[in-house]
C-alpha cells in the first residue's frame, strides 16, 4: 500500500483525523482479542473504505507527530497529548502488559507466522499489535519516560547551570553525571519498568534479540576443528606410507 499522507504543520492530536481514525481502529482490533472467530470481522473493517488506510494514518502520526522535524521536547509533548486520546477509550485504558495480547503476539519469535496461509490478516495483525505496543505501552516498557518523570533532571540542569554561571567555569559533565540524584530517580524508574519487561518476556528474550549483539569465542571450536584436520591427515599420511590407496 502506497503511503502518500501529506504531513500537517502544527497538528493537533485531538484533532487529528488521522490518529483519530487510527485509535478508533485500535480500540476495534482489542475488542476483537478473546472472541472466537473475529478475524473476518478483522478483514471486513479494514477493507471498508471509511475506515481509512492503515498504513497512511500510521505515517501521518510517525512524520507529523514524532517526526525528525520535531525537537525532541515537541516529540514528547505530542506522545503524551496521543497517549491521552488513547486514553479516552475504556479498554485501551485499562490494557496492561501482563493481560495485553497484542503486546504477546508481537514479542513472539517472528519465526512463527501468526495465520498459516493468510498472509493479508498475517499482515493487519502485526501492524496493529505494532502500533498499539508503541503508542500504549512505551511508558510500561521504559522507551518512553513521562514529562513528570524527566522534571527532576531538567531541574537539576538549570540549577547546575545557575551555579556555572556564579562560579564562573564549567564542572566536568562526568562528575555531575554520577553525583546527579534526579538523574538517578530517573534510572529507577527506567530500571522498574525493564524488571517488569522481564518478568513479562522471561531474560532469554531480553537478553538474545534484534537489538542485543552477542560475540561468540569460537577459539575453542577452532582449535578442535584444526586437531581433527592434522588427525585426519595423518592417517592419510599412514594409509599412504603402507602403499594402500
Amino acid at each position: 500500500m502506497a503511503t502518500s499522507v501529506p504531513a500537517t504543520k502544527n497538528c493537533s492530536p485531538k484533532q487529528c483525523e488521522y490518529l483519530q481514525r487510527l485509535i478508533k481502529c485500535l480500540h476495534f482490533h482489542q475488542q476483537l482479542d478473546g472472541i472466537d472467530n473475529n478475524y473476518d470481522a478483522l478483514l471486513a473493517y479494514m477493507s471498508d473504505a471509511q475506515n481509512g488506510n492503515l498504513l497512511d494514518d500510521w505515517y501521518h502520526v510517525l512524520f507529523a507527530h514524532f517526526g525528525d522535524r520535531l525537537t525532541s521536547k515537541q516529540s514528547q509533548e505530542q506522545y503524551e497529548l496521543v497517549y491521552e486520546e488513547l486514553m479516552r477509550f475504556k479498554s485501551l485504558k485499562e490494557c496492561t502488559l501482563d493481560t495485553c495480547a497484542a503486546f504477546k503476539r508481537n514479542s513472539r519469535n517472528r519465526e512463527k507466522v501468526l495465520f498459516e496461509g493468510d498472509s493479508e490478516l498475517s499482515f493487519y495483525v502485526d501492524v496493529l499489535d505494532e502500533i498499539h505496543c508503541h503508542l500504549l505501552h512505551s511508558f510500561e516498557c521504559g522507551f518512553r519516560l513521562r514529562t513528570t518523570d524527566l522534571l527532576p533532571l531538567q531541574e537539576e540542569e538549570m540549577n547546575d547551570n545557575d551555579d556555572d554561571d556564579e562560579k564562573g567555569n564549567e564542572l566536568d559533565l562526568g562528575d555531575k553525571l554520577l553525583d546527579n540524584a534526579a538523574l538517578k530517580r530517573v534510572l529507577s524508574v527506567t530500571r522498574v519498568a525493564r524488571s517488569r519487561l522481564e518478568n513479562i518476556r522471561g531474560a532469554s528474550s531480553m537478553e538474545h534479540n534484534k537489538f542485543v549483539t552477542e560475540i561468540i569465542d569460537d577459539s575453542d571450536n577452532d582449535e578442535a576443528e584444526e586437531k581433527q584436520n592434522d588427525a585426519q591427515k595423518e592417517k592419510k599420511a599412514a594409509v599412504y606410507s603402507f602403499g594402500l590407496r
